[in-house]
C-alpha cells in the first residue's frame, strides 16, 4: 500500500469489503498495510467516483463521505485517514514502512504478529500481491509482495487471512485458480474464497471457527455490491480444488 493510492475507487470498495466481511467489527481484525514509499507512478488517480455521488454513494455512504471529505475537502491522501472516526470498527492497524531487506522484513512481521495477537482476521495489503519467482524475498522490490510462508505463518497461528492481489497481465480466472492452489497444502484449510473487484482480487482463507460468520457476511457483500464483486468459494478436498460455488 502507498499513500498515493489512498482513496481511489479500489480503495473505496476495499474498505467497504473489510467493513462488511468483518460484520462491522464483529470479527476482531488487524490490518497490515505493508506500506511502501510513494513513487512516480501514475496509479491511484481514479478518484473521479467521489464527484459522482448519485452513482457511488449508496454502496457505503459512511465510507464514501469519509473519503470525499478527505480527498476533495481537505486534500489529504494518507492511509491513516481511514483509521480515524471508527470507520473500520474493532480493527488494529500496522502502519510501519516495509523495506526490501530480509532482516528488516523479519523484524517487521514479528512486530505485526505481536499487534495481531487475539485477532480473528488479519488482512495483508501489499502493493502487488503474492510473491513471484522473479522477485525473491529480500531482493529489490520484494516489499511489494507477501510470501506464501508469511501467509502460512498467519494461518497456522489461527487467524483467518485476507490478501490483496493486483492482477498481472494474465487471464484472471486462471490466475485466481493457480494462486488458490498454492494454499491447498495448509493444514486444516477447507475453503478458499475469491472476491474479484475490477482488476484486483481478494483471497480469503477462513478458519473453521470463523467460517459461519464469514459466509454470512459474504452474503451481505453480494446483496450490497451485487455484480461489482464477483465471489467464488473453492472447496479443498484431498488437496485438490473442486469446482467453485457461485
Amino acid at each position: 500500500m502507498k499513500d498515493q493510492y489512498f482513496g481511489d475507487i479500489i480503495d473505496y470498495k476495499k474498505y467497504s469489503l473489510i467493513k462488511l466481511l468483518t460484520g462491522n467489527g464483529k470479527l476482531k481484525t488487524t490490518i497490515c498495510w505493508m506500506m511502501t514509499n510513494n513513487d512516480d507512478g501514475s496509479k491511484g488517480g481514479k478518484t473521479g467516483y467521489l464527484k459522482q455521488p448519485e452513482i457511488w454513494r449508496d454502496y457505503d455512504p459512511i465510507i464514501f463521505e469519509h473519503l470525499k471529505k478527505s480527498l476533495l475537502g481537505r486534500k489529504v491522501r494518507k492511509v491513516q485517514v481511514i483509521q480515524k472516526g471508527n470507520i473500520l470498527r474493532n480493527c488494529s492497524f500496522f502502519n510501519e514502512i516495509l523495506r526490501d531487506s530480509s532482516e528488516s522484513r523479519a523484524t517487521y512481521f514479528e512486530k505485526f504478529f505481536k499487534l495481531a495477537k487475539g485477532s480473528d482476521l488479519v488482512f495483508f495489503d501489499p502493493d502487488n500481491g503474492l510473491s513471484v519467482k522473479s522477485v525473491k524475498i529480500g531482493n529489490k522490490g520484494s516489499s511489494k509482495y507477501i510470501s506464501r510462508a508469511e501467509i502460512e505463518t498467519a494461518y497456522t497461528a489461527g487467524y483467518s487471512v485476507l490478501i490483496y492481489q493486483h492482477f498481472p497481465r494474465v487471464c484472471p480466472s486462471k490466475f485466481i485458480s493457480d494462486s488458490i492452489k498454492t494454499f491447498t497444502s495448509f493444514n486444516f484449510v477447507k475453503h478458499i474464497i475469491s472476491l474479484k473487484i475490477a482488476n484486483v482480487v481478494f483471497l480469503l482463507l477462513p478458519q473453521k471457527l470463523h467460517e459461519h460468520q464469514l459466509f454470512a457476511n459474504i452474503e451481505n457483500i453480494t446483496s450490497i455490491w451485487k455484480d461489482l464483486v464477483q465471489i467464488k468459494i473453492f472447496e479443498v478436498a484431498k488437496k485438490k480444488i473442486t469446482s467453485p460455488k457461485e
